[in-house]
């Protein structure tokens, strides 16, 4: 295992209330066992977009005062940025390799300048197998620093080619099985992608982790009527389904050296338009009832 990858807990996040969710953090690891302690954060913290099939047809912003704000606010948790991009258009998609070198190159450059950033948490959507020299590039870069990389996707890219790319895969647990998604489907869905992954990082000595919906997502959330909204649409689930959901399969696959846990989608996003209404609920927060799955569900072994 690289130094630096233990089993944990990590989190997106988007807001940068600080104060807030290092209060969170704090009362989570108080319970928590040790592999599911916070570990790792994903703050947003950098946007590439893509306007033609070279580098320099690539626009990247990074905020390198992110990465610093959060290791302050949680010592001992690794801060591995992260770095967003769409490519609707798949204009990502089969750059030559010197091309992907030279992009790699320029997102590298900006975490290896970055003194609080462990490494670089990844999302370019939708992803395509023909990125793979990109990773493998920012892999070798970011390593020559002392450094490492992570890549989001769905678990039907999570192949031994893809995991021997990045230090750490995070495959997509949520937003697969249309929306809403029903819960008695969601374990065993996440069972099986956690199942194929095992296989697959065993064969390259890869890590994986699990994104979850800890607050909604796409295609798991719960939206109730109001009084103000008599008619709004209804999912006729709640988060703690999806949750139970989540940890039945996590418990059962907990134990795979290679598995290093759950990144909670998503800590901090901004409030649905409706809730702020008063028209549903859609929590776009960890709730309490979803803090305490998290820490005490299938106790350590």
């Amino acid at each position: 295992m690289a130094p630096g990858l233990v089993p944990g807990l990590s989190a997106w996040e988007y807001s940068g209330n600080l104060k807030l969710h290092s209060e969170q953090v704090s009362a989570h690891d108080a319970r928590a066992p040790a592999d599911r302690k916070f570990r790792y954060f994903f703050p947003y913290a950098g946007w590439a977009g893509f306007y033609g099939s070279t580098a320099e047809d690539m626009l990247f912003s990074y905020h390198k005062e992110v990465a610093c704000a959060f290791q302050a606010e949680l010592p001992g948790v690794n801060v591995w940025v992260t770095v967003d991009a769409r490519q609707d258009n798949r204009e990502f998609n089969d750059w030559t390799p010197e091309e992907y070198d030279l992009a790699a190159g320029r997102i590298a450059d900006a975490v290896l300048a970055d003194p609080c950033a462990h490494g670089v948490h990844v999302d370019i959507e939708p992803f395509h197998p023909s990125h793979q020299p990109f990773y493998a590039s920012l892999r070798d870069r970011l390593t020559k620093g002392g450094k490492l990389t992570s890549l989001f996707a769905h678990g039907e890219w999570a192949t031994p080619e893809m995991l021997a790319s990045v230090d750490l895969f995070v495959v997509s647990g949520y937003d697969a099985l249309g929306s809403p998604s029903d819960p008695t489907q969601f374990g065993p869905y996440l069972d099986r992608q956690l199942g194929n992954l095992a296989a697959n990082a065993k064969k390259v000595e890869g890590h994986y982790m699990l994104g979850i919906p800890a607050s909604a997502s796409w295609g798991e959330w719960e939206r109730t009527q109001g009084p103000d909204c008599p008619d709004g649409e209804i999912s006729g689930h709640t988060m703690g389904e999806y949750l139970a959901g989540v940890m039945e399969a996590y418990c059962a696959h907990r134990a795979d050296p290679r598995f290093l846990g759950m990144s909670l989608w998503a800590m901090g996003r901004e409030p649905d338009a409706e809730c702020t209404r008063g028209c549903c609920r859609y929590p776009t927060e960890v709730t309490a009832e979803a803090w305490t799955t998290l820490a005490t569900a299938c106790p350590t072994p």
